[in-house]
């Protein structure tokens, strides 16, 4: 696990919730009454986020592949499907999230070894399915990382909010970095080997 780099993506992710949340609260109908007003916007907050951990992730493992720039068409991609499934995520007690992340969780490494865009997600599936248990378990770890980055969030929120932001991104993406090469070894265990003629 590449510590700094994880560092690095957390801090970006914490100052990327803070702008959503700032954001969110400029823009919020105050006054209303209206518990639905509320709903919407703590459904609109926690979309936010998930899309600003979804970005610092895929941004490190784009470095993390060694081949940045051949992750970014796939990189866009999926940060659209992630939004697609965070916006998703509180009706659907967030298994809209669990499925965005066990079906793409190879496809930035895919796209580093030069695969398109598709065949990047394709083959990120055809993996997810084939070792349902690393998956499973590389999944686990982020959400577990996402899960206390948002508890301390919360706690932190009232008295200091951009430090609870800051160590919700740090928490989220240091588990990011921790299942990374876990990610990687599963990538390269499943790859087919050469042809014997």
């Amino acid at each position: 696990m590449n510590v700094r780099i994880a560092l690095t993506f957390g801090v970006a992710a914490g100052l990327l919730m803070f702008g959503v949340r700032q954001l969110l609260a400029t823009y919020q109908l105050s006054g209303s009454g209206d518990a639905n007003v509320g709903y919407a916007a703590v459904g609109v907050l926690i979309a936010g986020m998930l899309v600003a951990a979804i970005a610092a992730a895929l941004g490190q493992l784009a470095v993390l592949s060694g081949h940045p720039g051949r992750t970014v068409p796939t990189g866009i991609a999926m940060l659209a499907l992630g939004a697609c499934a965070s916006v998703l995520g509180p009706v659907t007690f967030f298994v809209s999230m669990a499925i965005f992340a066990g079906a793409c969780l190879y496809a930035v490494r895919a796209a580093a070894d030069g695969r398109s865009t598709a065949d990047a997600i394709a083959e990120s599936c055809r993996l997810a399915l084939a070792a349902p248990g690393p998956t499973a378990s590389a999944v686990a770890i982020i959400a577990a990382g996402i899960v206390a980055g948002a508890i301390v969030a919360q706690l932190l929120s009232g008295v200091l909010p951009l430090a609870g932001d800051l160590a919700a991104g740090t928490l989220g993406q240091l588990a990011v970095g921790y299942a990374a090469p876990r990610m990687d070894a599963t990538y390269l265990k499943l790859q087919p080997g050469p042809e014997v003629s």
